[in-house]
């Protein structure tokens, strides 16, 4: 089995489009899904109360999904918690593992941006992974992303910058803080700005295990 985990934003995972006549769906995946599902069973959850099926029209430039009046549905904000994601996966896994279509023999956890984090954090859970494709994360947490962005964006009279830390100060002072409608709440950006290289490093030390059956590839 190829588990997936989606990057940020409820985004849907499939997206379909009536442009001039032109119909179509979205790609909104860092891969082809078609040539996995020649070797894998491909499993991929979408985000909390996100549907799984929209047609652009109904989502913003960006493709966001949101409420009838532009903010993140409260549903899905009380879920984009990185504890949220792994509980949730954990438990999608093991009912799939309960299947019997399903080979026990192989178990790849991959994730992309955002997902890069709950995918190591999955590795290192008591499933029985086989390997681990960490991509498009920062090893060091999401505030370094931030922190690192805003450097790229600021100029000689902006605090660019200056403006994460001031952020992350807000943070680090009520990291349980639920409250926010149109982004990431402190408590979702505290979980996912613990940096993921000790998961990382935690699946290093177990690449071989006692067994010496199974074997991480990252």
């Amino acid at each position: 089995m190829f588990f997936f985990c989606q990057g940020s934003l409820p985004i849907p995972l499939i997206i379909t489009y009536n442009e001039n006549g032109r119909q179509g769906i979205y790609s909104v995946f860092p891969f082809n899904p078609d040539s996995l599902s020649n070797d894998y069973h491909l499993a991929i959850v979408s985000k909390p109360f996100v549907p799984l099926i929209v047609n652009s029209s109904a989502l913003d430039k960006d493709l966001i999904y949101k409420d009838s009046i532009g903010w993140y549905r409260t549903e899905y904000i009380a879920r984009n918690l990185l504890d949220y994601y792994v509980k949730r996966n954990e438990a999608v896994i093991q009912f799939l593992f309960k299947q019997s279509w399903i080979s026990k023999d192989g178990l790849v956890i991959a994730g992309h941006s955002e997902g890069s984090t709950i995918a190591a954090r999955l590795a290192i859970t008591k499933l029985p992974v086989t390997a681990l494709i960490y991509s498009g994360g920062n090893p060091m947490g999401r505030i370094m992303t931030i922190i690192e962005r805003n450097r790229t964006i600021e100029t000689d009279t902006s605090r660019e910058a200056e403006a994460g830390l001031d952020y992350w100060k807000k943070v680090v002072a009520d990291p349980g803080n639920m409250d926010e409608r149109s982004g990431d709440t402190h408590q979702t950006t505290w979980q996912f700005s613990q940096p993921p290289i000790q998961y990382l490093e935690k699946v290093s030390e177990s690449r071989i295990d006692p067994a010496g059956e199974k074997e991480f590839y990252v």
